[in-house]
Order: structure tokens, then sequence, then C-alpha cells
């Protein structure tokens, strides 16, 4: 029988990095992270008046795993109908009962790199399939609950769909001492394995990638585990289910996302420290690994799979870990790395820190720096405009942009190169306001333009930057420093490093979730704003490796050329047509429908404004009744 033969369960198409990639999934109690914090009780959060807790921390590591090299050019490259191994479907060679279940798509799953059955790792969560398929389907706009059940308790093909990595595989050798390290934030409606093809394809390059599952009530569920007591395998369990919150610049909007980025943020802060943690082989107490809920203990295998990423992880050295998330992962991203730049300056009160003491912070401090990373998919930037406690950080710099001093530009050679990547889809390029905002807040300046908010969105932000000092929450009962001083590596000197503006693309013929799996999982949802997923996702992911290269990663992260057994650099962003072009010249080398975006001021007609947000506003609703993306077309 032939390997094209279509298969019933959607797949992914295989990877093109030079790794084999591996995942492990661990839930650590909160309790095991913060000192007086009872195992019950979980750490609060109080934003505006919303009370919440985090009572665990979950995330899935996708990293470079062991075994040979084997192109993706060795393996059937149909997208979305084959195997990880295409020698899968040799009906000769494995049997019929064999070929029969690769061909649907379940039953064992064969590793690339061992030639090995191996657990497959589903891309709905394990043992709480059908509860993610019901959120799904709510996210998607059925609200009648029997029809959400009912749905819902059918058997699905989409509880056979794998990701493309191996479950607890070890983990490779780093061509240097240490693996760049990337924390990933996922946007409305994802979760820690929403994006699970963008992150095994940036791991198989070399990189070690975290993603975290938020908790704030921005994805479709989230299933929180607590061991039962006396030592029971059991669980208790608790659901955060999606909460909507208008797209309009409204207090209310204001309030809902302040909770939320407030919530994400602490999250991330806790994620940080349970990185450095496993680079020290340290094992937090009461940690849950894998889907099963095995509980790690000093003898179990699982602490041994754990200790594998001791030393082998790049987040000792100041500025080294990478930041990236879609949509309002993006937005988190971006309010969590100035939160951390400029905690203690003068408007502390509005930091979405409040509730962690400054210890808390400190590793964080030295880490971030104008030479961290960050990788910004779709960026969402309106909801960072909506109040005092977002508003107020908004009119601060990137540290990324800001100039380096004379010692830090002479620290490496590529130390001037751009730190801030931003990719765009067309939805989100031709949706104008946010496209406008993200430019501001890639600006050296982003609060030149005050004077236009009000006018453009009808939205006071002066009025909003009242906030009362009893609705701030001090969850351990901690004060925010009244310190301004920056970190002590962050005094300047002497501007001579310049501006390094970000680098800014999009392409074309692209939507909102083209950089998420369900473009590539479901493409005929998209066939008419996007012909092509495959190339979109590959345009994404080869941007998204040669930046990271150029910004100080150039021996540990595998050139993209790999898979034409090249070792030179992608020349990506010098093949992109530029803004506004309509005319290829001859003889130069452009990529189809990938465009290079100008950070140039732009000259804001307010009235145009006004009328474009309000048309956009009007459909996102639309979007968000008829479940397109996220949480509306064009709204996250």
């Amino acid at each position: 029988m032939p390997n094209w033969f279509p298969r019933v369960v959607p797949a992914f198409p295989p990877l093109a990095g030079p790794y084999p990639v591996g995942t492990v999934e661990i839930e650590i109690p909160v309790s095991s992270l913060v000192d007086g914090v009872g195992e019950d009780d979980g750490f609060k959060v109080k934003v505006e008046g919303k009370e919440g807790s985090i009572e665990t921390i979950l995330f899935r590591v996708f990293y470079p795993a062991t075994g040979e090299y084997v192109r993706a050019s060795d393996t059937t490259t149909t997208s979305n109908i084959d195997d990880w191994n295409h020698d899968t479907h040799d009906a000769k060679k494995f049997g019929w009962k064999q070929y029969i279940q690769n061909i649907l798509g379940w039953g064992s799953r064969t590793s690339h790199h061992r030639r090995q059955p191996t657990k497959p790792v589903y891309w709905l969560p394990e043992q709480y399939q059908q509860e993610f398929l019901k959120g799904y389907l709510r996210f998607g706009g059925i609200s009648r609950e029997w029809l959400v059940d009912w749905i819902g308790r059918f058997p699905q093909v989409l509880y056979h769909v794998t990701i493309p990595a191996v479950a607890n595989s070890p983990l490779h050798s780093p061509t240097n001492s240490r693996f760049p390290t990337m924390v990933f934030s996922h946007g409305l409606g994802g979760s820690r394995l929403a994006y699970s093809q963008m992150c095994s394809s940036i791991a198989s390059y070399g990189v070690v990638v975290f993603a975290l599952e938020h908790r704030d009530g921005s994805g479709p569920v989230s299933i929180i585990r607590k061991r039962m007591p006396n030592g029971q395998r059991k669980f208790k369990t608790q659901s955060v289910h999606y909460v909507t919150i208008p797209h309009q610049l409204t207090k209310q909007m204001s309030d809902g996302r302040d909770f939320q980025l407030s919530t994400r943020c602490t999250e991330l802060v806790l994620l940080y420290k349970v990185i450095t943690w496993l680079n020290k082989g340290i094992v937090p107490k009461g940690s849950i690994f894998g889907p099963d809920g095995d509980e790690v203990t000093e003898a179990e295998e699982a602490a041994i799979a754990l200790r594998m990423f001791k030393d082998k992880l790049d987040v000792d050295t100041p500025g080294r870990v990478i930041w990236a998330g879609h949509s309002f992962g993006a937005a988190t991203m971006v309010q969590f790395i100035k939160n951390v730049y400029y905690f203690g300056s003068e408007e502390g009160q509005f930091s979405l820190f409040t509730c962690l003491k400054e210890e808390e912070l400190s590793g964080l401090r030295r880490q971030i720096t104008k030479q961290s990373p960050l990788l910004l998919f779709d960026l969402w930037s309106l909801s960072l405009l909506g109040s005092g406690r977002t508003y107020w950080m908004w009119k601060k710099p990137l540290p990324q942009v800001l100039p380096l001093d004379q010692e830090e530009g002479a620290r490496t050679p590529d130390a001037k190169n751009a730190r801030v990547l931003v990719l765009m889809s067309q939805q989100f390029y031709v949706w104008k306001e946010n496209m406008w905002a993200v430019k501001w807040l890639l600006s050296r300046n982003p609060g030149l333009r005050d004077g236009a908010i009000k006018e453009i969105f009808n939205y006071d932000v002066e009025t909003a930057m009242k906030i009362e000092v009893d609705d701030i929450a001090v969850g351990t009962g901690a004060k925010t420093s009244t310190s301004t001083q920056p970190p002590p590596e962050e005094k300047e000197t002497e501007q001579a490093g310049g501006y390094r503006p970000p680098k800014l693309f999009y392409a074309k013929k692209s939507a909102h979730l083209s950089q998420s799996d369900f473009n590539l999982l479901f493409p005929i949802f998209f066939r008419r704003e996007v012909p092509d997923p495959g190339k979109v996702f590959a345009y994404n992911v080869r941007a998204a490796v040669q930046w990271l290269r150029e910004a100080g990663y150039r021996d540990e992260v595998a050139p993209h050329s790999l898979f034409r057994e090249e070792v030179d650099d992608d020349e990506i962003f010098e093949m992109a047509e530029a803004e506004g072009t309509k005319e290829k010249h001859e003889g130069e080398r452009v990529l189809d429908g990938w465009v290079r975006l100008g950070l140039q001021e732009e000259v804001i007609k307010k009235a145009a404004v006004k009328k474009a947000v309000e048309e956009s506003m009007e459909a996102a609703g639309e979007a968000e009744l008829e479940g397109n993306v996220e949480e509306g077309e064009l709204g996250n």
C-alpha cells in the first residue's frame, strides 16, 4: 500500500531541525516554591477587587533528545497526513493490524530516531481529553451546555492526535556546555500543548522550551491536580474554565485583563524559579510527573529524568533566557519584561508584582537585561492600554531597545544585534489600530502619543490611573520596594550602543492561528485565508531560528541550512520584500509572501483610526460569536 494513503486523524508535519525532540510534563504545588504558602491555600492574587489563587504551576518541556540525525527530507513530507515515521505505513513490514492503526492515527507510536515503539503524547491532554474537547467546543461558540455534553460523549478522532515529540526521551548533549532556554506563554484559547509544533520545531534546532499553562481563565479549560492526603495516588481536581472578557477598552475589560496579567506574570516568576532549580538538579517536593500523575520521589525514575537538566540550561548568565509568546501571551511577555526591569520605579504601586516579596524577583532582575531575547508572535498590544496598572508601563520602552553603554556594546560581537523579533500574521497586520499600537510599543518612547489615546480609543487613561492603594494585593504581606535604582548591572555610563530596532515581519495569506497548532491540524477551516499553512509556519520557524543565531546563540542553535546539508546562516531577513513594494527587481531574491515592516513613526489621522477601531471592535464581537479564532477574529 502507498505511503501517501491519507490518515483519518489530523497529524503534524515532520520537524525540520537536526535534533529529535523529547518532552516531559510537570505540575508543581506552589507550596513547594514559596515560603509560608500552605498546601491547601495556594498563592493569593488580588487585583482591582478580583481575587484568585495559584495552587500549582503546570508546564511541558520540549527539548533536543538523543538519537541519530535524520533530515526532514528523509521522511515523507506531505503535510498533515503522514506518521512520525513513514515506514510504519508499510503493511508488509509491520503487519496489517499495525498498518491500520497507523493509518487511523492511533496505537503505538514509533520514534524516528530509535525506531522503537514509544508511549504517544496526545495533543488533548491525556486523562482529561473529554474536558478539553468540551472546553474547545464552548470556546468555539457552542453555548448550549446540553449540546456540548452530547458532542463530548462521542468517540473523537481528536483524542488520537499526537504531538511531534517523544515522551521522556533522554536529553541530547549540548554543542556547548548548556542549551539555550526559552519560556513560552500561550494566547487566549491556548494551553501547554496548543503550540506543540512551534515549541517542538524550535527545540529541534537546539533549544529547551518550557511551555507554561496559565490558570487565569484564558484557556479553554485547565485541570489543577492536587494529591490526596495520606499518600493516596488519587487526585483532587479543580477545573479553571475560560472567562469571557469584552474587547472594548472599558473598565470591565481593563480590570479583567489586569487580573489575568497579574496571574500570568506571577506564574512566570514561579516557573523561572523552577527552571533554576532543575538546572541545579533540585526536584521540587510534591512534583507530579506526566499526564498519568506519578509523584516524583528521590528513588523514582521520574526524578532521574528531571535531573537530566542539571547544569544543562543556560539560565545563570544574565540576559540569556529567551522569552516568547503568542497574542495575549506576547502581551504578557512584554508586560512581564517591563515589570521586572523597571521594578521599584516611582510608579511601583501599579506593579503587577505587588503580591510577591522583593527577594522572589532578585534572580529575575539580574536575568532580564537589555540583552534578553524577546520573541513575539502576533502581539495583541491593545490589551496593555486599558488601565493605570498597565498603561504606566506602556509609556516605558522595552529594555531591549535602549542604547547599550560602552561596556555592554563591546561585550560580544553580536551585542548590537536586535534582541526583539516580532512576527505578525496578515490578519493582525490589517487590523490597523493594533498594528499602530505594536509600532508604538516597539519605539524608543511609546509615551509620545499620550494625547491620541483618549481621542482615538474613547478611553480616559488618566482616570484609569487613579488606583486606590487598598485595591492592591500583597499576597505574602510584602510591600513593594520604593527604591528607584535599577539593577546594578544596568547602570548606563555612555550611550554608545545606539538604538537597536526590533525586527518586524509578517507573512501574507496567514491567519492569527497560523503560528499555533490549529492551522496545521485543521487547514480546512482556514483554506480561504491561508492556502498554504505549511509555508507560513516554515517562515515563522526559519525567522525565529535565524534571529536566535544572530542574538548570541550562533554556536548553540543549528542553522536552518542544515536541512540542505549546509552550515550557512539563513538569509530570510534579507529575502523579505519591503512593506508597500509592488514590483520585484530583476535578480532580487525574495521569498513569496514574506514582508519586512518599517518602524518609522506614522502620521496618525485620528478620525480614520477611530473609524477603524469601531469597525474592528464590531468585527471582533461577531468573530467571537462565530468562534473563528482565539477570542475573536480580530480580538486576540
